[in-house]
């Protein structure tokens, strides 16, 4: 008996069938794997795991002297790359008539997202330590180092 016709791997088993299917399905010719750029997607991946673990070691320490999870970005990088290869299936499985068919509808979102920073949904501060520029005194008179400077909205003067 030889390892083809062993039990474990015989016709009669439907998740050994489904897997054949699944490979023949894939290796047929008008597949969109066939046709897929994996040079590309390797050079993505490889950037995308790159800068991740860039980002892992950048903030790990921080968030150790901060007493938080020093994981808590690697999941936050994570998730978005997850994201991100998901929204990259689907456009890459729409045809180009679906892409022009479905842009002004994207384009006509985006913009009302970045519409919606502008009102109270969008009402989140973002502040970033700046050194030596920032609202409020010097940083040269109160002889702090560092200021934070306030990117949106902008505070009343």
């Amino acid at each position: 008996m030889s390892w083809v016709s062993s039990p474990s791997r015989s016709h009669g088993n439907p998740a050994w069938a489904a897997f054949r299917r699944l490979a023949a399905r894939a290796a047929s010719r008008d597949s969109a794997l066939r046709h897929a750029d994996w040079l590309l997607l390797a050079v993505v991946l490889a950037l995308t795991l790159l800068g991740t673990l860039l980002i892992w070691s950048a903030t790990q320490p921080m968030l150790i002297g901060q007493g938080s999870s020093p994981d808590e970005f690697l999941l936050k990088q994570v998730l978005d790359i997850a994201l991100g290869l998901v929204l990259m299936l689907i456009v890459s499985s729409l045809s180009t008539r679906q892409i022009r068919l479905y842009a002004p509808i994207v384009y006509g979102l985006s913009c009302l997202g970045l519409l919606a920073v502008l009102t109270p949904l969008g009402s989140c501060r973002v502040c970033v330590p700046v050194r030596g520029r920032g609202r409020g005194p010097s940083p040269a008179r109160s002889g702090s180092p560092r200021s934070r400077s306030c990117l949106w909205p902008p505070s009343p003067t």
